[in-house]
């Protein structure tokens, strides 16, 4: 490729473009090396690499095969959401579905690897490409550069979590209004919070608010069968407790009353979810969408601090944007 045809294609000269390759492929390796070594580290705590991929899979086969959803435990009395590992469930019932495509093994987990880092890489990629074109490959290579030292993507990765693709469905809806709706309707149905993307797309237009929401409440139709479960989820609800101490600093551990800490936990995500759709910044309206997620989290340690990521990155974007711009105008 002539240096003329990498300008009209808007990649850089041949010895930039070294370089950048060079970079992702270091940042590719060490992000990688990191999540091995996390992988390691889980088997001493958990007993398996990747705990969280393990529960939702046995989660799945459990109910699949006529078993209970949520743990008797979950339904007796007060408990904690991380003890019920491997046993309970922590979301609404329809969320269980999703996992049926991923539930085998080795088969079930390599896909859901790809799926779950995959979502992220190639939005991350996208938004590299589309606001810094001239120079993606380094663009792309400084965020996984980042990615691969910050502690909530290892964490994720290694054991799994969802909360990987999660974060890259937020970041292709800050790309796609189309994407907003898929990641407002999966996001709802898995973690009900994430659907707080489909009022702040309504931006875009109302169209894709009303299509969001219907869609979810089509599903949930077609899975009334599972009124039983949705009984049970209501009572995990009433009987959930924050665990509060060590790293977790969520909303609900801010009061001594657990439940007036969940109840404004949630309440507050509620009001950021409206609010996205009307403050005058589309980022910041952006930025509430994603955190709402998060505030309404009992649990706010680790992976469900990755839609940070969406959010920085969509920050760096309009940054560049407003500067060019300011230069062009």
């Amino acid at each position: 490729m002539t240096t003329a045809r990498r300008l009209s294609t808007g990649y850089p000269q041949s010895g930039t473009y070294a370089l950048a390759v060079l970079l992702v492929a270091f940042a590719s390796a060490q992000a990688s090396l990191a999540t091995v070594s996390r992988m390691l580290t889980n088997i001493g705590i958990h007993g398996t690499p990747f705990s969280d991929w393990q529960h939702y899979a046995m989660s799945w086969n459990r109910v699949a095969s006529g078993g209970p959803l949520y743990d008797p435990a979950q339904l007796a009395g007060p408990f904690h959401f991380p003890d019920m590992l491997f046993t309970g469930w922590a979301y609404s019932p329809p969320s269980v579905i999703l996992w049926a495509p991923f539930a085998w093994w080795p088969g079930g987990y390599v896909l859901w690897t790809v799926v779950n880092v995959g979502l992220l890489l190639t939005a991350l990629w996208a938004a590299s490409s589309r606001q810094w074109r001239a120079h993606r490959l380094i663009a792309f290579g400084v965020i996984l550069l980042v990615l691969g030292l910050y502690p909530p993507f290892i964490e994720a990765a290694s054991l799994g979590n969802p909360d990987l693709a999660l974060a890259g469905l937020l970041m292709w809806a800050w790309l796609s209004p189309r994407w907003a709706v898929a990641a407002g309707v999966l996001g709802g149905l898995a973690k009900l919070a994430p659907a707080a993307i489909l009022l702040w797309v309504s931006r875009d237009g109302r169209r894709y608010t009303v299509a969001g929401f219907a869609i979810l409440a089509g599903v949930s139709l077609l899975l009334l069968p599972l009124s039983g479960a949705w009984l049970d989820f209501a009572t995990t609800l009433r009987l959930a407790q924050a665990p509060c101490g060590g790293e977790n600093v969520a909303v609900a551990c801010l009061f001594p009353d657990p439940v007036v800490g969940r109840t404004v936990g949630i309440l507050l995500a509620g009001t950021m979810s409206v609010a996205s759709a009307f403050v005058p910044s589309r980022w910041f309206g952006f930025a509430l969408a994603c955190l709402a997620y998060p505030v309404a989290n009992p649990d706010l340690r680790g992976h469900t601090f990755l839609p940070l990521v969406p959010v920085v990155v969509a920050g760096a974007m309009e940054i560049t944007r407003r500067r060019w711009s300011g230069c062009t105008a």
